[in-house]
């Protein structure tokens, strides 16, 4: 079931988005790129190593208070020796948001010392206040998937008017935000694959949310789900739902008890497709616990369950 398992893109939009984007970065500096630390290498865009060129480029595993905290210091290692600089951040974490800020910081620093387009038109003279006429701040641009959090940092960045929300696609337009009096940021619509995603990447999208409820099956999605927490954190479906099965669950009773609990019944019984849809929801706030679905050098992604 699951290498038959895909999600419904349309090829079309995707490309054209691929396309906007690319003009987009020419008018930058640098990239954030905006991942789920529970899954960071499936909620990357491959297409965005050819976009980004040569740009500095700093990674944001996000939901990181989502994720489990060994597998993310593994990502984190992994990451530093392929020489991609990332950090793990829990958005709402005012800290985790300082360092992020700091790094920004550092990265236009940077990109001034290398002589770029935000290098001052006039000297600076030590000890005198000089206007700023002629400077012009380093931009960046966010981008990631729908749904990854972009709009979200930017907004705790200082951004006050970047859009959020816990749908898909929330963020329409580009949106230009200031962080700092140096750094600027873009923040994009969300850019997923431009092309058809099947098999076990194509479920842990659909697990964590990252397409929407028409591209693929609910119910099919929640069975593939129960099965591999019952092989990996069968106590967490026994002390949420009550699940008290032993060997292999029946899945469609699982999701029938699932909603009968939740009050969501039909015709006398659990309503099959509101079970998927709520064992979905509450796996992705982290009410069924920590998860990393993504493994580096596993074969199956979803072996790591380790704090």
């Amino acid at each position: 079931m699951t290498e038959s398992f895909t999600l419904q893109w349309f090829p079309g939009h995707m490309a054209k988005a691929k396309r906007e984007l690319g003009e987009r970065v020419k008018h930058v500096d640098f990239l954030i790129e905006v991942a789920d630390a529970r899954a960071p290498e499936s909620t990357r865009n491959p297409d965005l190593d050819e976009i980004a060129g040569s740009r500095p480029r700093l990674l944001v595993l996000a939901k990181s208070d989502l994720a489990e905290s060994g597998a993310t210091r593994f990502w984190l290692d992994r990451l530093t020796k392929r020489g991609e600089e990332s950090l793990a951040v829990s958005i709402p974490d005012a800290n985790d948001v300082r360092r992020v800020r700091a790094t920004l910081l550092r990265m236009a620093t940077a990109h001034q010392r290398r002589g770029g387009r935000s290098t001052p038109l006039i000297p600076q003279i030590p000890g005198v206040s000089m206007p700023r006429m002629g400077v012009r701040r380093a931009r960046g641009i966010v981008v990631g998937m729908p749904n990854t959090g972009k709009s979200s940092l930017i907004r705790a960045l200082g951004g006050g008017g970047a859009k959020t929300g816990d749908r898909p696609g929330v963020t329409r337009a580009v949106q230009e935000i200031a962080v700092s009096d140096d750094v600027m940021l873009l923040d994009t619509p969300g850019l997923m694959w431009p092309r058809a995603a099947r098999g076990s990447a194509a479920l842990r999208l659909a697990w964590l949310g990252y397409v929407g409820e028409r591209a693929y099956d609910p119910v099919e999605a929640a069975r593939t789900l129960l099965d591999w927490l019952a092989g990996r954190r069968r106590a967490a479906l026994s002390g949420r739902y009550g699940v008290t099965e032993s060997g292999d669950l029946d899945p469609i009773a699982v999701l029938e008890q699932i909603a009968t609990r939740r009050g969501r019944q039909s015709a006398g019984s659990g309503d099959v497709v509101q079970g998927a849809l709520i064992l979905l929801r509450e796996f992705r706030s982290g009410e069924l616990g920590r998860f990393t679905l993504d493994v580096p050098g596993a074969d199956d992604k979803g072996e790591h369950t380790g704090e």
